[in-house]
């Protein structure tokens, strides 16, 4: 914290990640994920006691930061620190030791498979009960056989739009995207 101007009293009390630190040497980037307000995001490995070389996501702060930046940027490690829940991201350590900052963070690899399971079912259900309606409507016209061929296409046609239109809304209505 002395190495990046955040060891005075005023920002000693507020930040306490030296429990957090983590070698330099013990992290390793792999390719860039993304890029936000503070720098770069990169996916790599690091080598945690406890766990061994896993995979993480490191956020960076850009170099020559000033020291608001880091700050901020340190007191969103801080924050992230005290949350301990299966859908927030886990804070596994911090680098403080030189530039760039490193946040280092549990990376997501399967995050999407909880989102994505349900869609594929609820697609799966409503095209199931779309297939079963518009056989339903198909047999209430093969019982009126007095329809000319024409009409019973069309009505047909008709009536699989509809159905269309209603999953449609239905499926648009209950997105959270």
């Amino acid at each position: 914290m002395e190495e990046l101007g955040l060891l005075s009293t005023r920002f000693s009390r507020c930040l306490s990640l030296d429990g957090w630190e983590l070698p330099r040497d013990n992290v390793v980037l792999n390719r860039k994920l993304g890029a936000g307000a503070f720098g770069t995001v990169f996916g790599g490995e690091a080598f945690l006691d406890d766990q061994g070389w896993q995979a993480v996501a490191v956020k960076t702060l850009k170099v020559g930061s000033t020291i608001e930046q880091k700050l901020d940027f340190l007191s969103e490690a801080e924050m992230m620190k005290r949350f301990n829940h299966p859908n927030i991201v886990q804070l596994l350590g911090v680098c403080t030791q030189g530039e760039p900052i490193y946040t280092i963070m549990e990376f997501m690899l399967h995050v999407f498979d909880s989102i994505i399971s349900p869609l594929i079912f609820f697609l799966n259900i409503s095209l199931f009960l779309l297939l079963s309606f518009s056989l339903l409507i198909l047999h209430l016209f093969y019982i009126f056989h007095s329809f000319e061929i024409f009409h019973f296409f069309f009505l047909s046609f008709l009536f699989f739009i509809l159905s269309l239109l209603i999953l449609h809304l239905f499926y648009v209505s209950h997105s959270y995207f």
